[in-house]
């Protein structure tokens, strides 16, 4: 097992890319929501083309890992950003059980 201080220091966080749609599919799928990669590619694509809405794929020196989607808004009565995670999945594989 890698020591976590180290894992940290490898583990990459960036904007997901049509190329995780395999990996990602495969995550929702352990989280309950059965997923094909040429839907996530679809979905990719649509949160990249609206405004405030992204997907973050969690890499540790290999495949991904993990992901976070969030959809980020103006609310306009309160005068702030507003920002909410709409799915956090980690790999059940990469989990210390």
């Amino acid at each position: 097992m890698v020591p976590p201080a180290i894992m940290a220091a490898m583990t990459s966080v960036r904007d997901a890319a049509g190329g995780d749609a395999a990996a990602m599919a495969e995550l929702l799928t352990q989280l309950g929501y059965p997923s094909r990669p040429q839907t996530v590619r679809e979905r990719l694509l649509a949160i990249g083309a609206g405004p405030g809405g992204a997907v973050v794929a969690v890499e540790p020196g290999g495949g991904v890992v993990g992901l976070v989607t969030y959809d980020a808004w103006f609310a306009f009565a309160e005068g702030w950003m507003v920002c909410r995670l709409s799915s956090l999945v980690v790999d059940e594989r990469a989990t210390r059980g």
